[in-house]
């Protein structure tokens, strides 16, 4: 069970709605998926559930028992079917009282809690996706430590991009105190809008500087917003639009990729596919 944690020091990338939809088309491959907002600014949560359920749900049943160490398993924290086969880990504004700079200076064993608590929480999940703050303070940090591999949302234009080295000099102290590289799942590309012109010279330029780059990058379409609107993955809103198809797509090169690393089982059977069959049938 691979967890992989969407991370990127800029903001406005896309790691919310990359988790969201990339964990309901892992959903759609037919692997349980849990998706955690592990962002103090809980937009994950809010979009997901109501704009203030961050605010009205008691802390203890959300992301920030597991900072706090408290004894707390899936049926207090975990929110279930949030789409088939998809559910969430809500987070909380209070998590970021546990935030701090220069988070590999803290004590070990607090770190550690967080690594327990989520052991407890993951169990009998076949993929866990990790939405990130955009800063490499305390609670990026355990996340990173805890994680299986990374993924790196990131925009088709060149502002956007310019904290991805800094993302890899992340990667590169984290795998220093882990004792062991933290994989890279791939760098996917967001809000792509053209295959020719300045935009497709800076995919080009990321995939020749970034080799991790996916193949597939999802598509710059009005369907991302509205289903973001309605508050919920895109596969819900309009599940054979061009949008959905490149998520699973996404989550077809990913899982492969972390196959290839021994650190997730083949293909399940792919509920997506099988629905378009039947409508084609």
């Amino acid at each position: 069970m691979p967890i992989i944690a969407m991370t990127n020091q800029k903001g406005g990338v896309g790691k919310t709605t990359s988790t969201l939809n990339l964990g309901a088309a892992f959903a759609r491959l037919g692997r349980r998926t849990l998706i955690i907002d592990d962002d103090p600014q809980s937009s994950l949560t809010q979009g997901l559930l109501t704009p203030d359920a961050t605010f009205v749900m008691p802390p203890e049943r959300t992301i920030y028992a597991l900072f706090a160490g408290l004894d707390a398993g899936p049926s207090e924290l975990v929110v279930e079917g949030v789409f088939p086969g998809l559910d969430l880990l809500p987070g909380s504004p209070r998590a970021g009282s546990f935030n701090r700079p220069e988070p590999h200076t803290v004590d070990p064993d607090h770190a550690a809690l967080f690594a327990e608590g989520l052991d407890r929480i993951t169990a009998g999940y076949d993929v866990v996706l990790i939405d990130t703050a955009p800063s490499l303070q305390f609670n990026t940090w355990v996340a990173l430590l805890a994680a299986d591999a990374v993924l790196v949302p990131a925009q088709a234009e060149a502002y956007g991009n310019q904290g991805i080295a800094i993302v890899f000099d992340w990667l590169h102290l984290v795998g220093h105190v882990r004792g062991r590289a933290l994989p890279i799942a791939g760098l996917l590309v967001n809000q792509h809008k053209s295959r020719r012109g300045l935009q497709q010279a800076v995919v080009d330029a990321l995939r020749e500087h970034f080799p991790e780059t996916l193949s597939t990058a999802i598509p710059d379409t009005t369907d991302i917003p509205e289903a973001i609107n309605l508050g919920k993955p895109v596969q819900a809103h309009k599940p054979r639009g061009t949008a959905a198809k490149a998520y699973d797509a996404v989550a077809r090169e990913i899982g492969a990729r972390l196959a290839a690393l021994g650190l997730m089982a083949g293909d399940g059977k792919d509920r997506g596919e099988a629905e378009d069959a039947r409508e084609a049938a």
